[in-house]
């Protein structure tokens, strides 16, 4: 028994050792092809990549800088309309008490302050494209309004505005507070 093992041994052995030197020679038949069919770039194929790998770069520059520019003018808007809508409660109260201004003291020197200062505020209004809303009569939109009451008339109509909404350019940066028609 042991002797016929040793004997079927090594014939397959060969048969081994045959196919192993047949793939060997398979993986060499096809590395020497695959190597025939690589060529070494040429200087001009070598400059073309570059000038392309740089004209992408500059593409890539160029984009980055314009995103940064713009990233700085959004946050500065952002600034701004926070500094304005934290402002915004002195120009209702200046506004509300330039309301009920009595016209027997426009002659007066303080009062001719209090005049001077809500030109300043107008004035300030101006320099950042602030602008106030007119609310009344308007489709309730949830952009520009705020609903806290409802009411009888016209189904979504502002039918009473409580505090007007402001804007800086066309972003709104405070909803009126308002009452709709139900």
């Amino acid at each position: 028994m042991f002797n016929k093992d040793k004997k079927t041994q090594p014939e397959n052995e060969t048969v081994e050792n045959k196919d192993l030197d047949n793939l060997v020679e398979e993986v060499k038949a096809g590395e020497d092809v695959s190597t025939e069919e690589q060529k070494e770039p040429t200087c001009e194929e070598k400059l073309k990549d570059m000038e392309d790998s740089y004209l992408r770069l500059q593409a890539e520059f160029a984009n980055y800088k314009r995103r940064t520019a713009e990233d700085q003018l959004k946050m500065a808007d952002k600034t701004t309309a926070a500094v304005i809508t934290s402002a915004l409660p002195f120009f209702d109260a200046l506004e509300l008490s330039m309301k009920h201004f009595p016209e027997d003291l426009k002659d007066n020197n303080w009062a001719q302050g209090v005049l001077g200062l809500d030109k300043q505020v107008k004035d300030f209004q101006k320099k950042y494209k602030m602008t106030k809303g007119s609310s009344l009569g308007e489709t309730l939109d949830p952009a520009k309004h705020e609903a806290l009451m409802q009411g009888e008339g016209e189904k979504d109509t502002v039918i009473e505005v409580f505090e007007e909404s402001y804007f800086v350019g066309d972003t709104c940066i405070r909803p009126a507070k308002v009452k709709v028609a139900a």
